[in-house]
């Protein structure tokens, strides 16, 4: 029994092995892969987001077609099929792969199980017919991305089919185990090729598996973190996520400005010229376009486009026809446009209807002291969620305490925290000035960076002084809206030279009364240590 290569054998092997109490009789086909990196998606270059399996046998314990007799009318198409299957995953067995002090996945397992011996996840499951190369099954979804959190390069992914159902068992052997070569990459069927579980033409579906596609815009004060908080929401899809490095296929990602129009948000003709150099004009696609051909090409993946700065330009004009499409139902568009560019480039049919698809998310970001650049009307508000970004927000994270909180000489030897300034500016803006809240700022307004004291004070100097000179302190004295001053008499400083020169030597600069709205508690010692 110890090497008995059958699916009994290898499914009693996996009970005694685990402790699971599993009977090999309740299975009909089980299949053993070994994992590499680019299944996992750890290989940067290929950005792989699926589980390939290109051997047929294996292949075969998933539903299948005739493959041969219906190319002819999928021969523009990539993705064949899509199926959400259940496919259930056990703690025990999750648990083996914890090697050493390895608290990452253990946390993982944890959180995910909690208390249960096993849980169930969605499998989605792409029948992928490539050019110029056979067919290969993609496994991807939900399952994938927890799979890819808790397996390492060689690991031995087992996945077992219950008997006359579409019910699945996914186990993981170490690749460090002693057993690992027993699992060897294989296939084993209990069912004749005629009683294959098939999937007739019309059960296909080509909506995508995943339905919860929003439109999103963050909005708040400068330097609230509101693009942090969207790199937050993507790393819950793709956990190793960088947006300086731009590692995501699935993520795209533009800044808009006042000369940000439709055809560069849509796509526009542009002249190309050919090896003899005569010259054509072809419709070269904008990001819009770009985004809605990868979220129709990679159904069962999470598709992100992310709009920075939205009150900078104008954006109905920006959205134009689009504009129609953000009224989502169950995550796509409920109404559609006609946009022949458009769907000749994601669709490859000019006459196909254009939509938002349920996979794909818009996240964007307002700065609230730029609302009045370009305004944005209440129809379009409407159709996103708003989801307001305080100004302490993230200022109680250990990055923050760490890195962005230095101690800053305001003038005088009067010592405070970062934090302290910049809460205290918030209250005397609002407060004391009477200035309305989308005058303040974040705890990111500045990034220090673990800057030392002297360019922590060169950053305040360079980077806030300006701000508060002509967005605050002249705004509260040319609207009237108090007697109060952030800034010394006219007598001392008469112009922002006097102010920048003078923080500059750590002279006193601030106000008697905002200095006052300080407390005493929040002021430091004379000494910048």
């Amino acid at each position: 029994m110890k090497n008995d290569k059958t699916i009994g054998g290898i499914i009693s092997k996996l009970a005694q092995k685990f402790s699971l109490d599993l009977n090999g009789n309740d299975y009909d086909a089980i299949m053993c892969k070994s994992l590499s990196s680019t299944d996992l998606g750890t290989n940067l270059k290929s950005h792989q987001a699926h589980i390939a399996i290109s051997n047929s046998e294996m292949m075969d314990i998933f539903p299948i077609i005739d493959i041969e007799h219906y190319k002819s009318s999928i021969k523009d198409t990539k993705s064949f099929y899509y199926l959400e299957l259940p496919v259930t995953l056990f703690k025990q067995n999750l648990q083996s792969l914890v090697e050493g002090n390895n608290s990452t996945i253990s946390d993982v397992i944890n959180t995910v199980f909690q208390d249960n011996p096993t849980i169930s996840k969605n499998m989605s499951v792409v029948l992928n017919r490539r050019k110029n190369s056979k067919p290969q099954i993609e496994l991807s979804g939900e399952f994938k991305s927890f799979i890819r959190k808790i397996a390492k390069d060689q690991d031995i992914l087992v996945i077992a089919k219950e008997k006359c159902k579409l019910h699945y068992k996914a186990l993981i052997i170490n690749a460090n185990d002693p057993e690992a070569n027993f699992f060897s990459n294989t296939a084993i069927f209990d069912f004749k090729p005629q009683n294959k579980t098939a999937v007739n033409v019309q059960d296909y579906h080509t909506d995508s598996p995943i339905k919860d596609g929003k439109n999103i815009i963050y909005y708040g004060a400068p330097g609230t973190g509101k693009s942090y908080s969207i790199n937050n929401i993507i790393k819950e899809t793709y956990s190793d996520y960088d947006a300086a490095k731009d590692n995501n296929d699935n993520v795209f990602r533009v800044t808009l400005h006042p000369e940000y129009t439709y055809t560069d948000f849509v796509g526009q003709l542009l002249p190309h010229s050919d090896d003899q150099k005569n010259v054509n004009y072809q419709f070269t696609p904008g990001i819009f376009t770009n985004v809605l051909k990868q979220a129709e090409d990679h159904k069962d993946e999470k598709i992100y486009l992310v709009l920075e700065e939205m009150s900078r330009a104008n954006v109905a004009a920006v959205f134009g026809d689009l504009f129609q499409l953000l009224d989502r139902k169950n995550g796509s568009s409920e109404y559609a446009i006609n946009n022949e560019e458009i769907a000749k480039i994601v669709y490859k049919d000019p006459k196909h209807k254009v939509i938002i698809p349920s996979n794909m998310t818009i996240l964007g970001t307002v700065n609230t002291s730029d609302q009045n650049v370009f305004v944005m009307d209440t129809a379009f508000k409407r159709r996103f969620d708003w989801k307001y970004i305080s100004t302490d927000a993230g200022a109680d994270s250990d990055d923050f305490k760490n890195n962005n909180n230095p101690k800053i000489n305001i003038g005088d030897d009067t010592i405070v925290t970062w934090k302290t300034l910049y809460q205290a500016l918030n209250r005397f803006i609002v407060g004391d000035l009477g200035l309305s809240e989308d005058k303040q700022i974040g705890p990111y307004f500045i990034k220090f960076e673990g800057a030392d004291p002297a360019t922590a004070h060169e950053l305040v100097r360079d980077k806030l002084l300006q701000y508060l000179w002509e967005d605050i302190n002249s705004t509260a004295m040319e609207m009237y809206t108090s007697s109060n001053r952030l800034f010394e008499d006219r007598d001392k400083i008469s112009s922002f030279s006097d102010l920048y020169n003078k923080f500059g030597k750590k002279e006193k600069v601030f106000s008697d009364s905002f200095i006052k709205s300080l407390g005493v508690s929040d002021i430091e010692n004379s000494s910048e240590d």
